[in-house]
């Protein structure tokens, strides 16, 4: 009879040992992900009304709003996950999931960006990306030049609002270069902007 207690008690034990080294939560795969920017993509909107309309003629200058999507490529370099599962023999764990997310690893990272803006009349083209701000995560305007270098890899997609409207011509196109580090530029450019 005394071993019949033992064996139960080390078999309770066990289930104790089972379920502290399986992982107690349902966690997506712990993996490394290697991202490669492909192209950008450029929607221009008039803010003017209680919300943003696509548009590309007859915006008001000061309602005048670009959205600059980064298109990447997401490969899966590395799976980190444990399968091993034990469970705990019918008893649920009490314990606390601390799951790890993913990791990413930018394969050629941006670096810089550049808004120019060119006057269809003239043809002459000048730097506007100090021109644009941009609402944090905080709900506080801050310029996208600066914003842009302390913005985490992560993020693909950024609403500016034109800003200082002094040397926008009437009739504009907006081109955006980003500079990778290994000194490839991604350009994309809007169609011609008729301002009001």
């Amino acid at each position: 009879m005394k071993k019949k207690w033992i064996a139960l008690f080390l078999l309770y034990g066990l289930q104790f040992a089972f379920t502290a080294c399986s992982p107690p939560c349902d966690c997506d795969d712990a993996s490394i992900f290697e991202i490669t920017y492909m192209e950008v993509e450029l929607t221009t909107y008039d803010t003017s009304g209680f919300r943003n309309a696509i548009a590309e003629t007859n915006i008001p200058k000061n309602a005048f709003g670009l959205e600059i999507f980064l298109n990447a490529d997401q490969q899966q370099i590395a799976d980190r996950s444990f399968k091993l599962n034990l469970g705990g023999f019918g008893f649920n764990s009490a314990v606390a999931c601390d799951c790890v997310p993913p990791e990413y690893v930018f394969k050629d990272p941006i670096i810089g960006v550049e808004i120019l803006v060119t006057d269809t009349i003239t043809n002459t083209s000048i730097e506007v990306t100090d021109n644009f701000t941009i609402t944090d995560f905080n709900d506080e305007v801050a310029p996208f030049s600066t914003f842009f270098e302390s913005r985490n890899q992560l993020r693909t997609n950024f609403q500016l609002d034109l800003s200082l409207l002094d040397n926008i011509p009437d009739t504009s196109i907006f081109t955006v270069n980003l500079t990778l580090e290994s000194g490839t530029i991604i350009s994309k450019s809007t169609n011609m902007i008729t301002f009001i």
